[in-house]
């Protein structure tokens, strides 16, 4: 049985050698705005940092001698702002695909775009079109309100993000604060006493807000059906 083609705009194009600088692809849309930029360049990650790289990155643009493919997804990027994974407790990872919520933005609505592929000081851009499934009976303005509502959301995930980051990064400082010495010794334990105190009902207040924009007691799967889902 043969294998249906991929989901996306496919970008094929041939190199004679291997680009002495990296190769980029631009995505633009018909007024010649960036949309997305994927580039050959090699992420420098960390091997520590493997289990822990981020489930969005782009994929790696492919830059070899002969014919090469590149496929897009058709997606607007994603929440400007991520969650901060140095801050957030260890949990159990996805089992799958399609558990948990899914990589990048709003799909990119009918209509007319353009791919740019740059190397050094040579670059050559091409028109393309995306096409509606026959099968629907959306209109245009139905894409645009859907495509505008998408886009709210990601910017609101991206503000729930930076909520969250904030919140821990300052519970975090809390308590490497309480951690200090100072906080430890016999003699100035009961003079300090009010501002531990003061310390940790701040952590509380931070906790309960952070509990309220993000589900901090998935560590199963099945704790998804035990545990309400929040706005992040």
């Amino acid at each position: 049985m043969g294998e249906n083609p991929p989901e996306g705009v496919i970008v094929n194009y041939f190199l004679e050698s291997e680009p002495q600088e990296p190769l980029e692809l631009v995505i633009l849309d018909a007024g010649g705005e960036e949309i997305e930029r994927f580039t050959s360049k090699k992420s420098a990650t960390d091997p520590k940092d493997i289990e822990s790289k981020d489930e969005d990155e782009k994929p790696s643009l492919p830059a070899k001698p002969g014919f090469n493919r590149f496929v897009w997804n058709m997606r607007y990027p994603g929440p400007e702002v991520k969650i901060d994974k140095a801050l957030e407790k260890p949990a159990y990872k996805p089992l799958g695909r399609g558990e948990g919520s899914p990589a990048g933005g709003p799909v990119a609505p009918p209509g007319n775009y353009q791919v740019q592929m740059k190397t050094g000081p040579a670059e050559i851009t091409h028109s393309f079109e995306i096409t509606k499934d026959p099968r629907l009976k959306t209109s245009a303005k139905d894409f645009a309100l859907q495509f505008e509502l998408w886009s709210k959301i990601i910017n609101r995930v991206s503000a729930t993000n930076s909520a969250v980051n904030k919140v821990r990064k300052i519970n975090l400082q809390i308590t490497e604060l309480l951690g200090r010495e100072i906080f430890t010794r016999a003699a100035t334990e009961k003079s300090l006493t009010a501002v531990r105190k003061a310390a940790k009902s701040l952590m509380n207040k931070l906790s309960q807000i952070e509990n309220q924009l993000t589900q901090n007691q998935y560590e199963t799967p099945s704790d998804r059906l035990r545990h309400p889902t929040m706005l992040k």
